[in-house]
């Protein structure tokens, strides 16, 4: 029994270093600054009509709080 369970951790990590892999390889890491100008997607994407925006903005970064999210002020 104990064999049949390492077998399944062995091939459930490799499982996921493989899905990480292809996940990491269409990734792109962005990089902002505080000042920077940004736009937002728009997030409804329910209530969407055809000509809606997909992103608004542009806003001003006011602060980094980690390596992916910042803070950003909501006038233009």
């Amino acid at each position: 029994m104990k064999l049949i369970t390492q077998s399944m951790v062995l091939h459930q990590d490799t499982c996921y270093m493989y899905n990480k892999k292809l996940f990491d390889k269409h990734r792109k890491d962005y990089e902002f600054n505080v000042g920077d100008m940004v736009y937002v997607e728009n997030r409804n994407k329910l209530n969407r009509k055809k000509l809606d925006e997909l992103r608004v903005g542009s806003y001003k970064i006011t602060e980094k709080i980690s390596n992916s999210i910042y803070r950003i002020t909501h006038k233009s």
